[in-house]
């Protein structure tokens, strides 16, 4: 519906949006080709007129194309206008995998919920107390808005380590 919406009203800032949290949506379940068709969607945008910088599309894009093993064309897009907004640092930051400074990003911001995928995220290639660190930031998120499913995946990383 959001798509749909975005679509509809052309605004850059609800239709990037859309377009980079459904391609994250579909590459979660395994739909890589529609996620990457949406994403170079989103590219066109981007190259064609408006940027991203006062959406949260670039960080949403990064989830994305890291899930699918893509993320050159974004850090290119990225690192074509350095200092663009701080989402898109978030996104640099994913795409080349370093999720604790994504992390540290999304804490600046104040997103919550950002902050914690990225704590989770990075704490399934840690070890040790890092990992345990992360794990617990992540959780006690999770943990006060009751995301059990994220929850599952704090308690299989701890049970693994």
């Amino acid at each position: 519906v959001q798509l749909e919406r975005g679509r509809e009203i052309k605004d850059p800032q609800v239709l990037y949006q859309a377009l980079a949290l459904h391609a994250d949506t579909l590459s979660a379940v395994g739909r890589r080709e529609e996620a990457l068709r949406l994403v170079g969607e989103l590219f066109d945008l981007w190259r064609g007129g408006v940027g991203y910088t006062s959406t949260t599309a670039p960080s949403d894009a990064a989830w994305a194309l890291s899930a699918l093993g893509t993320t050159d064309e974004l850090l290119g897009a990225i690192e074509a206008k350095p200092g663009a907004s701080r989402w898109a640092a978030a996104g640099a930051a994913i795409a080349r995998g370093d999720l604790l400074a994504a992390a540290d990003v999304f804490a600046e911001i104040g997103s919550l919920p950002d902050e914690a995928r990225a704590r989770l995220r990075a704490a399934e290639h840690l070890a040790g107390e890092q990992r345990a660190e992360q794990l617990r930031l992540a959780r006690a998120f999770y943990d006060s808005v009751g995301a059990t499913g994220f929850l599952r995946e704090c308690e299989a990383l701890e049970a693994a380590a």
